[in-house]
């Protein structure tokens, strides 16, 4: 039988590399197997058993003509080739932009934690010359001061936005690993595996970090809120709260991409090509849904003042638009 899936293996060598044709491929060769075995059943020799079959496959064209798919042969799938200096490259690049780009993320989430803490101490307290709001008496001075922390939130936010679109349009050149099928060579693919193996433990330890700081980050809020003044320390608490979830969420995005470069170059998992449709629609629909989530985030908070809760959004869309992903991934496979 290895010589009928040899043939099949060259006739679809030049199509689509999807989950129709893999399908197509498969049931193909369940027929001609099926076919093969009774032949040798009837007696044919396996010589003979083997030309009828595949002299029963018919054409090519033929074929897709029939299964009414036959404008898809000319979809030719061109592997781009990659070797180890390429590879390395692209590892050293996408690990350097990717810690870049959670620094970036990071400074987005720690630009409210800002606002939050300078604004809650301008509620009741004395800084040099300076008399801050007390309760709900605002002066001159308090509101200088209150406008320095609104001046402080947008120059961080403005950093970490900055950051992110620079280190997103440097690594735009390797969008490629996403949507291509890759040719990677003997050497490359050796040294991508030894480097993935030895980066799995580290991996495994930052977001093992990262998930434990976002769990006791709510406890830091609760504590430093009750040990101080309700102002000052719920606002204390709400800053060291965002200032954790920041350090979890750069080590979430600097592994994972690290570790994502090693899984598109070697096309596993979700990097495989026939998931790579899959990455598509969901990278489509992340373009429009997080920063559809920043701009609500922002609305709710400065309208409401409510920073200390608003910041549940971030989660409550992240487990959303996992289960998103989810979905997508079964209706695909199906």
């Amino acid at each position: 039988m290895e010589i009928i899936k040899n043939y099949l293996d060259s006739m679809f060598a030049n199509l689509p590399v999807n989950q129709e044709m893999i399908k197509l491929k498969e049931d193909l060769y369940n027929n001609m197997e099926d076919k093969y075995m009774e032949l040798k059943a009837d007696g044919h020799s396996e010589n003979e058993a083997i030309g009828t079959v595949i002299a029963n496959f018919g054409n090519i064209d033929e074929l897709f003509a029939e299964l009414g798919i036959g404008s898809q042969k000319k979809e030719t799938v061109k592997a781009r080739k990659v070797g180890q200096t390429e590879a390395e490259t692209i590892i050293k690049d996408k690990r350097f932009w990717g810690k870049i780009i959670g620094i970036g993320v990071s400074l987005c989430i720690i630009a409210p934690g800002v606002l939050v803490l300078l604004s809650g101490l301008t509620n009741n307290v004395s800084f040099g010359n300076f008399n801050l709001i007390v309760g709900n008496d605002i002066n001159s001075s308090g509101s200088d001061i209150g406008l320095l922390s609104l001046l402080s939130f947008f120059i961080v936010l403005a950093m970490g936005i900055g950051t992110i679109i620079v280190g997103g349009l440097t690594l735009e050149k390797y969008n490629f690993l996403q949507k291509e099928v890759l040719e990677v060579s003997t050497s490359a693919k050796n040294y991508i595996q030894q480097r993935k193996s030895n980066y799995q433990t580290r991996f495994t330890l930052h977001i093992v970090i990262g998930i434990m700081l976002c769990i006791l980050s709510p406890m830091f809020l609760i504590i430093v809120a009750s040990l101080g003044n309700p102002v000052t320390g719920g606002s204390t608490g709400a800053a060291v709260l965002l200032f954790m979830v920041a350090l979890a969420v750069y080590l979430f995005v600097s592994a994972g991409t690290e570790m994502d470069t090693y899984k598109q170059l070697l096309q596993e998992e979700d990097y495989k090509p026939e998931n790579k449709q899959e990455n598509k629609i969901v990278s489509a629909v992340a373009a429009v849904i997080w920063p559809l989530t920043v701009i609500v985030y922002l609305v709710w908070s400065f309208t409401t003042g409510s920073w200390a809760i608003s910041w549940i959004i971030w989660p409550v869309v992240g487990i959303a638009f996992g289960a998103f992903s989810a979905v997508v991934s079964i209706i695909t496979k199906e």
